[in-house]
């Protein structure tokens, strides 16, 4: 095994590949109740659907390619909490592998749901007299959430509106006594469920990825050739070319690539069964087994786990401690954004991002920590903010900060570094030129072939001084995804306020769309610096065009994340030519 971490989540894989054996159903939802908890996961064409990006495994955001599974804490062992305003609560609790001691049909003192199901009749284990003094409304109340914490991992799961078919495997499913559920098409318990995991992991086969950058000359005639050399990895690894099946094939532009004309990162996927597997005869004995010979009763539930481990504690924790609040506005005029206000922003800056900005995630957690640290993060309205306004945001490709976390000082030194361009080269020197020859260096400014002149590695010799805060105010350049947020994380760190606007009222994907430049604002001087104390600065630019050109070069450079400011902007400029309440917007 090359990446052993691919095997954590072998268990509900093998029941998902395990319940499309016994239904023959290729794409559906499947509940796999066991004994502490139940796992939900879909199956497309038969496999298991892989997770986009991020997987949680014992609540750690993790990027490596696992099934889309969630698991929740509900089982046969789960305790049943009765509260003292009459309700109850499932789990998460759970008795695990004491069950036949701890149970009340085994002698136990402790409701479980096995113990509700055997009260309802749908399961025949231990004595059933021991739970029949247990009133009506109290065993309806258990199976009624029971029904409704499936029915929400249901809703989680599924990827649109419509009903789909559900199949129901695992010992733990004859805790769902309906074949009617909300958001299922049909529900389905195929024969031999109980032991669908068992049946997944005898199905085991090989696999092989290939995942490489290609130059789609050729389109065809490129995917023919990997396919082919995918195909070469399957036999190595042991599997049959004859009646192997591609399970995965994407294809995503690499945009950001220099020079990268036609290029594309191509992900293939081949599935097979091994070489020396066998027809024994074994699919024949399985389906020979009457389903009266296997047993309703299911006896070890395996090791009992912190429940809060399983579901992400760690989100969980975030919003239980959160209470609905409107927003705070001091006598100032100044909204002071709380942890709430941070929650509700992070979605709406997802929402409004539609894909672009960058994952909130990094954001909302550097955000929370500058606010338990006791910063403020203060917002104003664009008719009271300060009359000097730098605009900040991150450059590059999204999907690199899943991989690479933000250092903090990338949108800072953007911004400090823009401002003494201002008050040094723009104020001081009559010409860049000017500048140009009074640092005695030909070489300080590069021109490229757009005309941009730009200092790709800006020293700042002589340029001086510390901002002071308090006197300007920050924009949002972009109010999608993590742009929309780190100006906030800015601000609270340095003390200054945010002006409640952006430059277009979600992400954009190219400089030139940023709504000062369209209403024919200057897109020069403009700085870029990465985490390593890198700046770039472009001081003349024939348009902004050639400014998305010319940094778009460097980022790449520069890892494909930095952090950006484009210019100052009096208060008279924030409101004709910015997005006014983008902020309140996303919040509310």
């Amino acid at each position: 095994i090359q990446f052993p971490v691919h095997t954590v989540a072998c268990g509900p894989t093998n029941s998902l590949r395990g319940a499309y054996f016994l239904s023959g159903i290729k794409d559906a939802i499947v509940v796999d109740i066991g004994g502490t908890s139940t796992d939900v996961g879909a199956i497309v064409s038969g496999f298991p659907r892989q997770a986009g990006s991020v997987v949680n495994v014992a609540g750690v955001r993790t990027n490596f390619s696992l099934p889309d599974t969630l698991s929740v804490a509900l089982g046969g062992g789960s305790i049943v909490h009765k509260l003292s305003n009459n309700e109850v609560r499932v789990g998460p609790t759970s008795v695990g592998y004491r069950l036949k001691t701890e149970a009340l049909v085994f002698g136990g003192k402790t409701l479980t749901t096995s113990d509700i199901a055997v009260a309802m009749g749908v399961l025949d284990i231990g004595d059933p007299e021991a739970v029949a003094s247990l009133d009506k409304e109290t065993v309806d109340q258990v199976y009624e959430k029971i029904v409704r914490t499936i029915e929400e991992a249901i809703d989680q799961v599924k990827t649109s509106a419509d009903a789909v078919p559900v199949i129901m495997v695992g010992g733990g499913s004859c805790l769902v006594k309906s074949l009617k559920l909300k958001g299922a098409s049909e529900v389905i318990k195929p024969p031999y469920y109980h032991v669908a995991n068992a049946v997944g992991a005898a199905l085991s086969q090989v696999s092989a990825t290939l995942d490489k950058v290609v130059v789609m000359d050729d389109r065809a005639l490129v995917i023919e050739r990997c396919k082919e050399e995918v195909k070469d990895m399957l036999v190595k690894a042991g599997g049959l070319v004859e009646g192997s099946e591609i399970t995965e094939m994407s294809e995503v532009q690499l945009s950001y690539l220099q020079g990268a004309v036609d290029t594309a990162r191509l992900k293939i996927k081949i599935v097979s069964n091994l070489e020396t597997a066998k027809d024994d005869g074994c699919t024949d004995d399985i389906q020979s087994v009457s389903s009266a010979e296997i047993s309703d009763e299911f006896v070890d539930f395996g090791t009992a786990v912190d429940r809060k481990l399983i579901e992400g504690a760690e989100d969980k924790e975030v919003y239980n401690e959160l209470k609905p609040a409107e927003p705070v506005v001091n006598v100032k005029g100044e909204w002071i954004v709380s942890v709430y206000d941070v929650e509700c922003m992070a979605i709406g800056a997802t929402i409004i991002g539609c894909g672009g900005g960058g994952s909130t995630y990094a954001g909302r957690l550097r955000l929370r920590k500058l606010l338990k640290e006791g910063h403020l993060a203060k917002i104003v309205d664009p008719e009271r903010c300060p009359n000097i306004n730098f605009d900040l945001a991150f450059m590059g490709a999204p999907v690199i900060l899943h991989e690479k976390l933000m250092a903090g000082n990338e949108t800072f030194d953007a911004v400090n570094n823009l401002r003494l361009v201002y008050e040094t080269i723009i104020q001081k020197y009559e010409s860049i030129d000017h500048y140009r020859q009074e640092c005695k260096d030909d070489n300080v400014c590069t021109v490229d072939d757009n005309g941009v002149i730009y200092i790709e590695h800006f020293i700042g010799q002589q340029l001086k001084g510390e901002i002071d805060w308090s006197k300007l105010g920050l924009l949002v350049a972009e109010g999608g995804g993590l742009n929309g947020l780190e100006p906030l994380a800015l601000g609270a760190a340095v003390g200054a306020p945010v002006v409640d606007a952006d430059g277009m009222g979600r992400a954009f994907p190219e400089l030139q769309m940023f709504s000062p430049f369209i209403y024919n604002r200057p897109s020069a001087p403009s700085v870029l610096a990465d985490h390593r104390g890198r700046k770039s600065v472009i001081l003349s630019t024939p348009n902004p065009k050639a400014t998305e050109d010319c940094f778009r070069k460097i980022v790449i450079e520069m890892g494909l994340a930095a952090g950006l400011s484009m210019g100052y902007f009096d208060k008279e400029s924030v409101k004709s030519v910015f997005v006014s309440n983008t902020l309140s917007r996303i919040r509310h």
